[in-house]
């Protein structure tokens, strides 16, 4: 989402973005209700509220920015949130993401789906297999 920026819209988004590394619940309801239009921005150094909470296993900031209206399927340097989840074997964060309305069908800036990806790439461990296998996921699934 593209939106005219000034020096002090930056600074206060870069002020959510650390409160959602910290989970400063208070916080970020302050900022949500004088910034709301600005949840699914992406910083230059491809920071993003949820993608910040997501990464510091906050559940309940990312249940509330979701509630506000930040997009779960947002694709940040290529990856989904889920394939950021898959990537740190996060599955506890990935299955909230998915109760959140996160598909585990979302493809990434390439048109490549996230679990898929992660299956593939080097950083494939044993728990992603067992995280498909716990929740009936299979490729089969997947592939359209």
């Amino acid at each position: 989402m593209k939106i005219k920026e000034t020096n002090t819209d930056k600074i206060n988004f870069q002020t959510l973005i650390g409160v959602c590394k910290r989970g400063d619940l208070d916080s970020i309801k302050y900022w949500i209700s004088r910034n709301k239009n600005q949840l699914n921005l992406v910083t230059e150094n491809k920071e993003n509220p949820l993608l910040s909470s997501v990464l510091n296993q906050h559940f309940e900031v990312v249940e509330l920015l979701v509630s506000e209206g930040a997009d779960t399927n947002i694709t940040i340097d290529n990856k989904t949130l889920l394939g950021w989840c898959f990537l740190r074997n996060d599955f506890k964060m990935a299955l909230l993401l998915n109760n959140l309305g996160c598909s585990f069908d979302i493809n990434n800036d390439e048109q490549r789906n996230s679990l898929l990806s992660s299956f593939e790439s080097s950083f494939y461990s044993s728990d992603l297999k067992k995280f498909m296998k716990k929740n009936n996921i299979t490729f089969s699934s997947l592939i359209k």
